[in-house]
């Protein structure tokens, strides 16, 4: 069974049963959006009742929500922007952006790599994801794939350019020229200029995992996930269990929720509360 569940002022509720197939959720204003790969589907949530909002879209994996679009990808319309008043369905980057996406991982163009951490800088028109795996990061910018962060092997280092390693990088935020990446199997969440892909500093230390709250490298983390930025905290999914958060001005962590079931997925709301996927048994 999958509920989805609120946190709020430290204390959390359940609010509707799921299907069992929900796979990502994003929060935009007063609605909670989810995937369901299986079904081809995209579902909302208005506070009182789930229904489905488009359908016809299997594989629909990540899910972003910006400025009254919600975001994702398919095998069929690679990165697409949904909207929700009309139901309408848009190419983002459009055919070139699918065909490159498959030459750059040497498959065919029917196939692509798989999207994780998904962000849409809508400013730009610049997408922001993680492939997970392969340990790197990719952003498309005017319909090109650029590789800007890791190496392609599972690891620790820093480099200059995003040329550093990482090991299962699962997530990103961004905020301005900041940009977040969860690197989880090393146990930290990254910061880099978005411009150039310099690393800044670390939440947590490297290759020590835990749950400490402290500040800035003085925490520990245990294979953080899931990303989402509000209001200048990022909040996150720490060991598959507990929701915790960081001031970005103080560099403060804060956990939040250790729940007793597994979380699947998590996005913050707005006035600090967080949602979130839960495997009840």
């Amino acid at each position: 069974m999958k509920l989805l569940r609120r946190l709020l002022k430290g204390k959390s509720e359940t609010l509707v049963e799921l299907p069992p197939n929900i796979h990502a959720l994003d929060v935009l204003g007063d609605m909670v959006y989810f995937t369901d790969p299986e079904n081809g589907q995209i579902h909302q949530w208005d506070g009182k009742d789930l229904s489905v909002l488009a359908v016809g879209l299997f594989g629909v994996r990540g899910i972003y929500c910006s400025d009254g679009l919600i975001f994702s990808e398919n095998p069929q319309y690679k990165f697409f922007f949904l909207r929700p008043f009309d139901r309408i369905v848009s190419p983002l980057m459009g055919d070139r952006t699918s065909t490159i996406l498959g030459a750059t991982h040497h498959e065919t163009p029917t196939q692509h790599p798989r999207i994780n951490g998904l962000h849409v800088d809508t400013s730009s028109r610049r997408v922001f994801f993680a492939y997970p795996e392969r340990h790197f990061i990719y952003c498309i910018d005017g319909g090109h794939v650029h590789r800007i962060g890791g190496t392609g092997q599972a690891g620790f280092s820093i480099g200059p350019n995003g040329s550093g390693s990482m090991n299962y990088p699962s997530d990103i935020a961004v905020i301005g020229n900041r940009l977040f990446v969860s690197d989880t199997a090393n146990h930290i969440i990254r910061e880099f200029t978005v411009n150039g892909m310099n690393h800044t500093r670390f939440i947590g230390h490297p290759l020590q995992s835990g749950q400490l709250d402290e500040i800035g490298a003085q925490a520990r983390l245990c294979h953080p996930t899931e990303l989402s930025l509000r209001n200048n905290t990022l909040y996150f999914l720490d060991d598959y269990d507990s929701i915790r958060s960081v001031e970005l001005k103080s560099l403060i962590v804060n956990t939040l929720l250790r729940n007793p079931n597994r979380i699947e997925a998590m996005s913050a709301g707005e006035n600090g509360a967080v949602f979130f996927i839960e495997s009840a048994k």
